[in-house]
């Protein structure tokens, strides 16, 4: 499968790639039986052994004499008992689109479950995911100036404790708990904006800690405007929680 990117090749580094995979679950978390857990231990927990990775194999392409475009996410993500990951976010982003793909790959990863004293548990635990792509320019007349992305080897992924850090957990300025929801977390700093007036970008923060359906709410004029959806949309975050599962919330930036 081929994702065609919207950017110039100056600014690869902010478009999307494509895994070449198979269509396959979604990075959202469902919703079964038994869950949320009433119990997530962690992998350096007396007693627990660690699940065991089991990547899916995704389709790549050694293209000769491409422009690399590669990066690690390190993803925080919950292995169920069945041996399926959920509630996947982002504990070290990228700032691009290799954090989307590092989603993909993980919400299409299995593994054999962990457990505790023997019996299969829900065990949270850090997740990296190092990642090569290969950026060459798309060709075809329609297209011209647009680039693709192709993955050149399969992902390597390595299971790490979660470090006691990553239950930090400091609010969005503005923002206060409200009804039993812990708000969204910035993860990375938000670029500044040279002006004098004021825009506002309403963005909905999902259950990953990805800003989608970006709107603007202030408008100051169509450039200003642009950069500040621009810097949004590389905004990564811990997603808001509700009874201890993340969930997807609507948040206003201002600039």
């Amino acid at each position: 499968m081929r994702r065609e990117f919207l950017f110039a090749l100056l600014a690869f580094l902010a478009v999307p790639a494509t895994m070449g995979q198979q269509a396959g679950p979604s990075a959202s978390t469902p919703q079964v039986a038994n869950y949320p857990f009433s119990t997530i231990v962690r992998l350096d927990d007396a007693g627990v052994t660690a699940p065991e990775l089991v990547p899916a194999t995704l389709k790549t392409d050694q293209v000769p004499h491409c422009r690399k475009w590669d990066g690690t996410v390190l993803l925080s993500v919950v292995i169920d008992p069945s041996g399926q990951a959920r509630e996947i976010y982002f504990l070290r982003p990228t700032g691009n689109d290799l954090d989307k793909e590092a989603l993909e790959i993980a919400a299409h990863d299995r593994f054999k479950p962990g457990s505790l004293n023997g019996a299969p548990v829900a065990v949270g635990l850090a997740l990296q995911v190092k990642m090569e792509f290969c950026v060459e320019p798309v060709t075809a007349d329609a297209n011209m100036g647009n680039f693709s992305a192709k993955l050149r080897s399969q992902p390597e992924q390595t299971i790490r404790p979660l470090s006691k850090d990553h239950d930090s957990s400091v609010p969005v300025l503005g923002l206060k708990p409200n009804k039993g929801v812990m708000p969204p977390v910035p993860l990375n700093d938000l670029e500044p904006l040279n002006g004098n007036a004021e825009c506002v970008v309403s963005v909905l923060i999902d259950e990953h800690g990805m800003p989608e359906d970006l709107k603007i709410v202030k408008s100051v004029n169509a450039e200003f405007d642009r950069a500040a959806l621009t810097a949004v949309s590389h905004e990564r975050y811990k997603p808001a929680i509700k009874d201890g599962v993340p969930i997807a919330v609507r948040i206003e930036r201002t600039f």
